[in-house]
């Protein structure tokens, strides 16, 4: 996985040992259409805490991350599988990176 776009403005080492950690999530069960929700919160999560990185980089990163966990955890077992889900990425990347729970609920605000 190549970070090195992002060598000044995120600590990339930290990222890949917590794209690892989601990768270990799957390590006894399948990734699908089921799950792969787990896999994109995680990771947009963690993208999310990135404050040197604009809304764009955000999403991008994401998405690249992402595709690379859905490839390393479904390595050729599935090819169809594989593209629909990341089919699925982009939307739902920009969707969580935009929403904010705070405007749903006033009980949600610090």
């Amino acid at each position: 996985m190549d970070l090195t776009a992002y060598d000044k403005k995120i600590n990339i080492e930290k990222l890949k040992a917590d794209v690892e950690m989601i990768k270990n999530l799957f390590k006894y069960k399948q990734l699908g259409p089921e799950n792969v929700s787990r896999v994109i919160t995680e990771t947009v999560m963690k993208v999310k805490k990135f404050n040197k990185l604009s809304q764009s980089e955000k999403t991008g990163l994401a998405i690249y991350v992402i595709n690379h966990l859905i490839e390393e955890i479904i390595p050729g077992r599935d090819a169809p599988m594989e593209a629909i889900l990341k089919l699925m990425v982009p939307d739902l990347v920009e969707q969580l990176l935009n929403f904010n729970i705070g405007n749903l609920c006033t009980c949600f605000k610090a």
